[in-house]
């Protein structure tokens, strides 16, 4: 099952149910926030709680709500925060940088290799 718009904004539950549930998954479409100094907060937000009650952001997958939203410009909050998350002191949140790369450029097609709808990694 995969919730669309990560449950948008109880992320407590949401992170909840990916920790108890492997087979629950969400994605990240319309997690941008209004403000351009704060776009990439409701992404952060969602996953650090997954990362710190789920162990991983392996659940979550790139979801831009077009044409509602862009692609561009989904992919470009999403560059946002990986510059936040690596310019952060040491210890100031669970998140890494190859979690939120990871949500961009793998979760998606590790969901599809797993159901058989892609080829897996390694497989030419």
């Amino acid at each position: 099952m995969i919730l669309g718009h990560a449950g948008r904004i109880d992320f407590s539950t949401v992170a909840g149910l990916l920790r108890k549930h492997r087979n629950f998954y969400v994605d990240v479409s319309s997690l941008i926030g209004r403000d351009p100094g704060s776009r990439s907060f409701q992404l952060r937000q969602l996953l650090e709680l997954t990362k710190s009650w789920a162990g991983s952001t392996g659940q979550v997958l790139l979801g831009s709500d077009f044409p509602l939203y862009s692609q561009d410009t989904t992919l470009a909050v999403i560059d946002e925060l990986v510059e936040l998350v690596g310019d952060a002191p040491a210890g100031s949140t669970p998140l890494t940088v190859e979690d939120v790369v990871a949500v961009r450029d793998r979760n998606a097609a590790t969901f599809l290799s797993d159901l058989g709808i892609l080829p897996g990694p390694g497989s030419g």
